[in-house]
């Protein structure tokens, strides 16, 4: 099957066994389902809008706008970013997730996750760093809010070192 193909199915597939959600899928492109079937390979930058389940392999980095999903039988060599990721087969790369990010036993990952829930079963091999955020944050408000935090701890430090300094300017009506 043409990737194409693969990639516009916004009209009506839906999750195998998922039946009740055939409505809601076919209501809004938001909710498209994308299936990536076992033995199809792509290598290079994929962008799902929508929901996405993955069964097959993929090289390079993975965009979905919507919750993903891999399988036992999946395999990703590369980066993630999705709103919820839900994985039971082998990721080799970072995760991302706006939302939550669900490992479920037999999955294999090494990279790290960052997501502001991160859900592992037992069974599970993970090999990597968690960091886990109340809400997410945009590029931008992340460097802003990581130098903000800089000049806090460089205040927090300098007033741990030598608080006669800091004292002094708050007599004098500095901040």
């Amino acid at each position: 099957m043409a990737l194409s193909k693969l990639l516009d199915s916004k009209s009506s597939a839906t999750p195998a066994g998922n039946s009740s959600q055939t409505s809601s899928h076919r209501s809004s492109a938001m909710h498209a389902s994308t299936t990536i079937a076992e033995g199809v390979k792509i290598a290079g930058v994929l962008s799902i809008q929508g929901d996405a389940d993955i069964d097959g392999e993929l090289e390079g980095e993975l965009h979905c706008f919507g919750t993903l999903t891999l399988s036992k039988k999946a395999r990703v060599h590369g980066s993630i970013c999705a709103h919820t990721v839900r994985i039971a087969g082998s990721v080799y790369g970072d995760i991302l997730a706006e939302k939550k990010i669900i490992l479920e036993a037999p999955a294999q990952v090494e990279g790290s996750l960052s997501a502001p829930a991160v859900v592992i079963e037992d069974g599970v091999h993970f090999e990597g760093e968690c960091i886990m955020k109340g809400s997410p944050i945009t590029t931008k408000q992340q460097s802003d809010h990581k130098t903000n935090l800089d000049t806090s701890e460089q205040s927090s430090s300098v007033s741990k070192q030598n608080p006669v300094v800091q004292k002094r300017s708050l007599e004098n009506g500095e901040e």
